[in-house]
């Protein structure tokens, strides 16, 4: 069975065909797989080195007392708050959504567990995969008390890549459309432009589909139904 290092390993590996880092570039991460005394272990670790983000993952690994129950939850966040005050850096959990939130517009009452979760967290991103096209994520701030309103009301649209990282395609998705069959435009652009860049280098749709996770014919009806829509738009405007 593989360890934790061996699988972290792998992975920092298959990201970084991506991602170009130089070793010197990740000499300052630092993994922690116990989590038994979990707190007393960070502050320790930022005594003897300071750092700028901690993430946690997930929260439900860590703590092991009621998750709906609100006095616990808020008692734990506040040791974790204690240090980023102290040390002043960032902490991040990783967290699970509630069982159907994958149906539901994205909103920061999708967190499992407690109220208190959210209500202590300064910033809530929802990440919320597209039923439409697999490689599509949406990432959803839900909750920000130092961004404006309206970065509140649409998702920044990532491609899920093969080596395992998250591309901007530069498109946005309001909330009330995401996972519904009405696509966004802008977001059709940006797949068509990717597929047109695959075929330049070379793929067939068939190949194209699978980066894209679905058929080749798929493919071809994504690049007309843009075509359509774009055609439609032309005449309009003209």
């Amino acid at each position: 069975m593989q360890i934790p290092h061996d699988e972290i390993s792998f992975l920092l590996k298959k990201q970084n065909l991506d991602l170009h880092l130089k070793p010197e570039q990740l000499k300052n991460l630092v993994y922690i797989f116990d989590n038994y005394k979990l707190i007393e272990r960070l502050e320790n670790e930022l005594q003897s080195q300071r750092a700028d983000v901690v993430i946690i993952d997930p929260f439900t690994d860590s703590f092991s007392n009621d998750l709906y129950k609100a006095i616990d939850v808020r008692a734990y966040l506040n040791q974790f708050s204690r240090l980023t005050k102290k040390y002043e850096c960032v902490i991040i959990f990783m967290h699970h959504t509630r069982k159907g939130a994958e149906n539901l517009a994205p909103s920061k009452n999708n967190a499992l567990g407690s109220q208190s979760i959210e209500a202590k967290a300064r910033l809530v991103l929802e990440l919320k995969a597209s039923v439409n096209n697999p490689t599509l994520r949406h990432l959803c701030p839900v909750k920000g008390n130092y961004i404006p309103q309206e970065l509140k009301r649409s998702s920044i649209d990532l491609m899920f890549t093969d080596n395992l990282t998250f591309k901007s395609i530069g498109t946005n998705t309001p909330f009330d459309k995401i996972n519904t069959n009405e696509v966004n435009l802008s977001t059709l652009e940006a797949e068509y432009k990717e597929i047109i860049s695959l075929k330049e280098q070379g793929l067939n749709y068939r190949e194209i589909g699978l980066k894209f996770g679905v058929s080749h014919s798929t493919i071809i009806s994504r690049m007309k139904r843009y075509e359509k829509i774009k055609n439609s738009e032309t005449i309009v405007k003209d």
